[in-house]
């Protein structure tokens, strides 16, 4: 039965992917509703006389004040409570009250139908993760299993891509956006390369028989074609975010041996960064514009903006999901156009949800990397070892590229991030 409901979340996931992301709003409402349903199924019928895997403490809290959090931001407040909390909210109040009857109370959230949107889709995220991770327990040495729904679909991406690049000159698979194409293929490359790190290595000790062989190089085959698609896709910081991830790999894979090996792997990065990039690539590094998107420096307007209108709202942000309605006050690049996302996922956030709100996730991060770390860095070869690997490698490219753009605000890409978050947070049987 817990097939099934990695299946209902393989179908919710894959259906967001190949509908450009999930960012229109009647896709992702069909990807919630199989979200729905696996939870239901699972934690209400399949494990409801079954024990549960135990939580970490430091993402139990997180996962708890995340969404409360939200629902304080659509609370109605008395305007004198308001006033002092939040002063920019009370003055877009006084400016409606004038050509609307008198209003006594009004939310922290500049648009409430917005954040209440985004509720859904926090508490989307929040249940793949929480599913995921109980999965990837009850699977125990399985669960690499629980990968192979992401990596398929990884795999049908890259494939499209490639095939589209010998046509239009660049890669964005069922995408509308590159960059989005390559923060979706980076999050799996990670796991197929420490896969191969992980079954090579066993070849040093013993012959590897046939079907590991195999796996091996289908499994290094599958990380070469997801790297050329991200290459494929001309992406910026999708290539920077990939050299991060697989760097991370190598890295956790050869700590605690010989000091050389992490010279090595240094220079093998960099010099990847150099030789692989195609040419068109490499004109796409130097150049500070691409044709047909922003110029590096309306992004560096854009996150000027962003500033202030974090500064407008420092307290309790904007409300989440808001950002496009609280940012027309503080717009000044592309005054001809909609300013609908930071691309900047960390300015973003700390616009929609203040302090607090970005405290609650920047402590979630912390509890789940150094979980991850702390399993990563156990003596053994185990394979629970090396999917806390891949788990790093794929938060630290989501985590790079997040810098310069907004994967996180596309809901097929958060979803694959909650769904990676839940195999890394996993209670691990063979590392207790």
């Amino acid at each position: 039965m817990p097939l099934i409901t990695l299946a209902l979340l393989a179908a919710a996931l894959g259906y967001a992917v190949f509908e450009s992301g999930g960012v229109l709003r009647a896709e992702w409402n069909v990807s919630l509703l199989l979200i729905g349903a696996s939870a239901l199924l699972y934690w209400l019928i399949l494990r409801r006389s079954d024990a549960s895997a135990p939580l970490d403490p430091g993402l139990r809290l997180p996962i708890f004040l995340l969404p409360a959090y939200l629902l304080l931001q659509l609370a109605p407040l008395p305007l004198g409570i308001l006033r002092f909390v939040s002063p920019a909210r009370t003055e877009l109040t006084a400016a409606i009250a004038r050509a609307a009857p008198a209003v006594n109370f009004a939310p922290l959230s500049v648009a409430p139908f917005a954040t209440f949107e985004q509720l859904f889709r926090y508490l989307a995220y929040i249940a793949v993760f929480l599913t995921i991770r109980e999965l990837a327990w009850r699977f125990d040495r399985h669960a690499w299993l629980i990968m192979v729904p992401l990596v398929i679909m990884a795999v049908a991406e890259a494939a499209a891509g490639i095939a589209q690049a010998h046509q239009a000159g660049f890669a964005r698979g069922t995408y509308v956006n590159r960059n989005h194409f390559a923060g979706f293929l980076e999050l799996s490359l990670p796991f197929a390369a420490a896969y191969s790190v992980m079954t090579l290595g066993r070849g040093r000790v013993r012959p590897l028989p046939l079907r590991q062989a195999f796996i091996a190089c289908l499994a290094i085959a599958t990380a070469a074609l997801l790297f050329m698609g991200v290459v494929d896709s001309l992406s910026r910081m999708g290539f920077l975010a990939s050299l991060a991830g697989l760097m991370t790999v190598a890295l956790f894979s050869v700590a605690g041996r010989k000091r050389p090996m992490l010279a090595l792997i240094t220079v093998a990065v960099i010099a990847a960064a150099i030789w692989l990039p195609p040419d068109a690539l490499i004109r796409r590094l130097t150049n500070l514009r691409a044709p047909g998107e922003i110029s590096t420096a309306t992004r560096l307007n854009i996150w000027a903006d962003t500033c202030r209108l974090i500064k407008a709202y420092p307290a309790f942000g904007c409300g989440a999901g808001t950002y496009e309605s609280a940012m027309h006050r503080y717009q000044t690049a592309a005054p001809l156009n909609t300013v609908d996302y930071a691309h900047n996922d960390y300015l973003q956030l700390l616009a929609e949800l203040g302090i607090p709100g970005v405290v609650i996730l920047a402590a979630g991060l912390f509890a789940l990397v150094k979980k991850s770390i702390r399993d990563a860095r156990q003596p053994s070869d185990s394979e629970d070892r090396y999917l806390s690997i891949a788990g790093l490698g794929a938060l630290a490219a989501i985590l790079v590229h997040s810098a310069a753009d907004f994967n996180l605000y596309i809901p097929a890409n958060a979803l694959a991030v909650a769904w990676i978050a839940g195999i890394a947070a996993r209670a691990n049987h063979s590392l207790r």
